[in-house]
C-alpha cells in the first residue's frame, strides 16, 4: 500500500476507467479496453483489478510476456495488502495482550 493515500477523486476516476475498460473488453474492443486499464493504473497504481483485467486483455491480444508481468504485479499488490493487514492484526493482538497484562481482572 502507498504511504500516502490517493485522493478520492483519483480513486473514483480510476474506477470509472476500470469499468469503461471492462465494458469495452466485453464488447470485444480489446485495444480500447487496454487503454482504459492503463489509465486506471496511472490514476491508482495499487488497483489490483486493473492489473488483472489488463493482463486478461493482453492475453487475448497475444502479449503474453506483458500479461504475465501484470499478473505478477497484481499478486505483489495482493500479498502486500495481506501482509499489511496481518501486521495490523498482529499489532492489535500485541496491544490487547499488553493491556490485559497491565489491567488484570480480579
Amino acid at each position: 500500500p502507498s504511504p500516502h493515500p490517493l485522493p478520492t477523486e483519483a480513486i473514483h476516476s480510476a474506477l470509472a476507467q476500470l469499468h469503461q475498460g471492462t465494458r469495452l473488453l466485453n464488447q470485444g474492443n480489446v485495444e480500447q479496453a487496454i487503454a482504459h486499464y492503463r489509465r486506471a493504473i496511472a490514476l491508482n497504481p495499487n488497483a489490483v483489478e486493473a492489473y488483472q483485467y489488463l493482463a486478461e486483455a493482453l492475453t487475448q491480444q497475444g502479449a503474453l510476456a506483458e500479461a504475465a508481468e501484470c499478473y505478477r504485479r497484481a499478486i505483489e499488490l495482493t500479498e502486500s495488502a495481506s501482509s499489511s493487514a496481518a501486521a495490523d492484526q498482529t499489532e492489535i493482538s500485541m496491544e490487547t495482550m499488553v493491556f490485559h497484562r497491565s489491567h488484570p481482572t480480579r
